[in-house]
């Protein structure tokens, strides 16, 4: 099919045109899932990770405390000192607790919920057991510091590593789908810059070859004028 030169101009930049659209939508589609992964990631993974590790630290120390407090036994102003930081400390966990459960709600994983519930049933007995070793410690009794020790050892301890087991799952998990969606986004990257190569190649090979298309047709036009004025001028020098 012959296409005139005004067809092969319009069928040429409408398929351009077509291209420019599909690399358009494309590339929002593809940026809109990336921006998405990007917030996800930033706005509940990294927090998620953060309180987990926060939470394992303030155990680590409110375990420390309540020793501080068991071995003040009964003098007041050891005690007194070592309470302080003990509260500080458990004010730590509640926030970090309190942290963890605003942001499960939007956790993709129900076993992650379930390990943050396990962990607010553990933390009141936790505090239960080190409250009563530092009590017991405190009645000023012969051996009542050695008794409260023990005490803390077999109650609180156990309590801890509990607690921390849980944790500790919670913040693999976390770890683990903060990795798996960090491959999905690079993988969402590269997909975006792959589709929009192709689609400049694509649109740069369309342009080269109606170019060649127009040129050739452009060169064949103009020696065929040149041809017929040729064969006129023959025509009136031989009248």
């Amino acid at each position: 099919m012959n296409l005139t030169l005004g067809k092969k101009l319009g069928l040429g930049f409408g398929a351009i045109l077509t291209l420019m659209v599909i690399s358009a939508v494309v590339a929002y589609v593809k940026t809109s899932a990336i921006k998405e992964s990007q917030d996800h990631i930033i706005n509940l993974r990294f927090p998620s990770i953060a309180a987990t590790k926060d939470l394992q630290r303030e155990l680590n120390q409110t375990q420390s405390k309540g020793r501080q407090l068991v071995l003040a036994g009964a003098e007041p102003a050891r005690r007194e000192a070592a309470k302080k930081l003990f509260d500080d400390t458990w004010g730590g966990i509640e926030k970090d607790a309190a942290k963890l459960d605003e942001l499960a709600p939007k956790w993709t994983l129900q076993a992650n919920r379930d390990h943050l519930e396990e962990i607010k049933k553990q933390l009141p007995v936790l505090r239960a057991a080190q409250e009563s070793a530092m009590s017991h410690a405190a009645l000023g009794e012969r051996d009542a510091v050695v008794r409260a020790g023990n005490e803390f050892a077999d109650q609180a301890t156990p309590a801890t590593e509990a607690i921390k087991k849980s944790l500790g799952a919670l913040a693999d998990s976390h770890e683990e789908l903060l990795q798996q969606e960090t491959v999905q986004m690079n993988a969402e990257n590269r997909s975006l810059n792959l589709t929009m190569a192709l689609t400049t190649l694509a649109g740069l090979g369309i342009g080269m070859s109606l170019a060649f298309f127009l040129i050739r047709d452009i060169s064949r036009g103009v020696e065929r004028e040149r041809l017929a004025a040729e064969e006129l001028r023959q025509k009136v020098d031989s009248i």
